[in-house]
């Protein structure tokens, strides 16, 4: 499992990728890396590796059956970080990303200022808020099924690889 996600999440993916299988966490933020890599001492997971690198930057080794990303438009709307991680993708991957977005109608319009608000506590790497910002994702993986939550401010998007060309190794 490939992710980009908080050192919390690797509670749920730690055991069913079981003592053979692997966790690889991209993580931008020193601190969180910090606070994951104390976390996964803590637990005794083996299994479990944090990179402390932007996702474009993360030297990868091997393929993976899942990329999650979690809170990280950084990456799910980047054609350059997707283009590391893409590779090393088995055939038919899952994938899954969860985050905030701006609400196209309704009471979550007026919300919008506020989400482009807290966007500028971000890192600057992290593109301005859309829409739709899974739409990068949509080259890259088939059957995407996409939920909306919070009065259309956050999302869901889960899918599958596209079927392509050789995995990395």
């Amino acid at each position: 499992m490939l992710a980009a996600v908080p050192a919390a999440a690797f509670l749920f993916w730690s055991k069913p990728s079981g003592p053979q299988g692997k966790v690889v966490g991209i993580e931008i933020s020193p601190l969180h890396s910090e606070l994951a890599a104390d976390r996964i001492a803590a637990n005794g997971w083996t299994n479990v590796e944090v990179i402390t690198k932007p996702a474009k930057d993360a030297e990868l080794k091997g393929s993976f059956d899942g990329l999650l990303m979690f809170a990280a438009p950084d990456v799910y709307g980047s054609e350059t970080e997707l283009s590391n991680l893409i590779p090393h993708l088995t055939p038919n991957a899952r994938v899954a990303a969860f985050g905030a977005k701006l609400a196209g109608r309704g009471f979550g319009r007026l919300l919008n200022p506020i989400i482009r608000a807290l966007y500028k506590l971000s890192f600057s790497t992290t593109p301005p808020p859309s829409l739709e910002p899974w739409q990068t994702l949509s080259g890259h993986f088939d059957d995407l099924e996409i939920t909306e939550y919070f009065f259309g401010l956050m999302f869901l998007v889960t899918g599958k690889r596209r079927n392509s060309r050789d995995i990395s190794s």
